[in-house]
């Protein structure tokens, strides 16, 4: 049977669940702000160079780029909680695996976030204020192949560290296994280079499963000492 929690590691998991739905509702606004044009690559046309020099240039870029980054954030004490509430049930070596490959693939998209946020969006302005000739050019500039193997390799270890978490959860019974699952889909089909339609889709997905997370961590903060002793039988709980 598992042992009720302490109010102070209640407090803390609830939290965590507030962390973890903030996360999730980040993530889903995410691809609804940010603005979708053709990539800028060599050889496109005026158009379409017009088109994304517009987008990377706008207030919906920066603002779009700084809410995934702080859904990133409020994800590490999110999936925290996580590994909390399975480590009472003799899961918390996969779960702390899973919870170190996240961390490690969130502080690397971390980097690649802010690229894109300020360099590119410097690129953009550059480009329309008519400072520079070659927008393609810029964003070769600011996607380096280092910040490539950066970005792939963060992308990996989120997936990674998603799908270890979502067997622990599997494994469990106090977090709702389908949350787990779809939460793991989610993150790992979090990719920049998907279209707009599968993004919003994506983003959908995180932001639900994590929710769904999220309430279930809130309803295991309630089982404290306090709520054991008033579900006894008053028999039990006052001596005759």
């Amino acid at each position: 049977m598992t042992r009720p929690l302490s109010d102070h590691a209640a407090a803390r998991l609830r939290l965590a669940a507030v962390a973890l739905a903030l996360s999730a509702l980040l993530f889903a606004t995410f691809p609804l702000v940010r603005p979708f044009f053709p990539e800028p690559a060599a050889g496109a046309s005026q158009s379409d160079i017009a088109a994304a020099a517009d987008g990377l240039a706008s207030r919906a870029w920066v603002i779009s780029h700084l809410l995934a980054g702080a859904g990133f954030l409020a994800l590490i004490p999110g999936l925290t909680g996580i590994w909390a509430a399975l480590a009472a049930e003799r899961l918390e070596g996969r779960a702390f695996a899973g919870l170190l490959l996240a961390f490690a693939g969130t502080a690397l998209l971390l980097i690649i976030l802010g690229a894109e946020t300020f360099g590119l969006s410097a690129a953009g302005r550059a480009f329309a204020a008519g400072e520079a000739g070659d927008l393609a050019g810029l964003v070769e500039r600011v996607r380096t192949p280092v910040l490539f193997a950066i970005l792939l390799a963060g992308l990996l270890l989120l997936a990674a560290g998603s799908i270890v978490l979502a067997t622990a959860i599997r494994r469990s019974d106090r977090l709702p296994h389908w949350g787990g699952i779809a939460l793991a889909a989610g993150l790992t089909l979090w990719m920049p280079l998907l279209p707009q339609a599968a993004r919003i889709v994506d983003g959908l997905t995180i932001g639900l499963a994590g929710c769904w997370l999220a309430l279930g961590l809130w309803r295991i903060s309630r089982y404290t000492p306090a709520t054991e002793a008033n579900a006894l039988p008053r028999e039990v709980t006052e001596p005759t």
